[in-house]
């Protein structure tokens, strides 16, 4: 299946505080040399604590923040190439989910306007064409036709999520970035929302960008994943594997935190992810292969193919950051 999305190389500094003493303030890295792909019809889930970077990486990927350096690729085209009239036709390949429902909908409007809005500003249609592709994309989304006169202040959190699904499905787009889309919602509407996104992936061929800090998330929605630590990615691959057979100490660290009710797949799990791992060894796993130390060997099923990257067992393209931390006599 070929690439939908293509990401090389990202990089983006935001300004810092300027510290007492200093004629200026020094730059914070929030995003260094990210890349990754995204197959049409496909899943990228993009994990990490807060302040990683997940969510400037997802914006970047649509432009909605300018990237101080790399590339995005789209269907083969170059996205940071296109101007100003270029992008806003552009816009109807790629849509946001974002996290806070409550706030990312015009609390003037009514739903109908907020959906027939994103219709209009792609140039969908006319009038009457509008307004009936708005019913239709409430009802299929969940909501009733017949509520779409209401303001988001009449509904729940999580119809306000499928209002806002809704919107971005309304120019038809191929790639939508989901940004923590279900973490301001209650548990019992959190799965629904993903059937949801998954179900509409399926008819729809979407490919997504799911970022979240919960990797509890991660399976019921992703073909692969990346964790995100200190704005780089520091491991990428196939989500089963990430989960089974996770290669770095910050993944296990992350998989060891995430809660299972039944004690006897904890016990399981625990033999497998390995127990959590201090922060020390967090820092002393190197960030490239020219850092490594005797101590540090590649896994037996691993080649290394390039300056911090190392080829993971699955396709070509699955890559791990970092290596992992086994003692001299193995």
């Amino acid at each position: 299946m070929s690439d939908l999305v293509e990401v090389q190389g990202l990089r983006k500094a935001f300004a810092g505080r300027k510290r007492f003493g200093r004629k200026k303030a020094e730059p914070v890295a929030a995003v260094d040399d990210v890349s990754f792909s995204i197959p049409a019809g496909e899943t990228l889930a993009l994990v990490g604590e807060s302040g990683a970077g997940k969510s400037t990486v997802g914006r970047m990927a649509i432009r909605l923040i300018e990237p101080d350096s790399g590339s995005v690729t789209f269907d083969g085209g170059d996205v940071l190439a296109l101007g100003s009239a270029e992008l806003r036709r552009w816009r109807r390949n790629a849509q946001m989910v974002f996290q806070d429902p409550f706030t990312s909908l015009d609390p003037h409007l009514v739903i109908g306007q907020t959906i027939e809005e994103s219709l209009q500003v792609h140039g969908v249609g006319d009038r009457e064409e509008r307004h009936e592709r708005m019913l239709g994309l409430l009802d299929r989304v969940g909501i009733r036709p017949d509520q779409a006169d209401r303001y988001p202040f009449e509904f729940s959190g999580g119809q306000l999520q499928r209002i806002a699904i809704a919107r971005a499905l309304a120019p038809e787009p191929r790639f939508i970035v989901c940004d923590e889309p279900v973490a301001a919602l209650d548990m019992s509407i959190r799965a629904s929302v993903l059937n949801l996104l998954r179900d509409l992936q399926e008819e729809r061929g979407l490919s997504y960008l799911f970022v979240t800090h919960d990797l509890s998330l991660v399976r019921a929605i992703a073909h692969r994943t990346a964790v995100m630590r200190q704005g780089r990615i520091v491991e990428m691959g196939p989500t089963q594997r990430v989960f089974d057979s996770p290669e770095h100490p910050y993944t296990r660290t992350l998989l060891a935190a995430v809660p299972i009710p039944d004690p006897r797949i904890q016990r399981d799990r625990s033999r497998t992810v390995g127990q959590e791992v201090s922060p020390a060894e967090l820092e002393e796993a190197p960030a490239s292969t020219e850092d490594a130390d005797p101590e540090w060997t590649t896994p037996a099923n691993t080649l290394p193919v390039e300056d911090g990257l190392v080829a993971g067992p699955g396709r070509d393209d699955e890559v791990v950051v970092g290596l992992e931390k086994r003692s001299p006599s193995e």
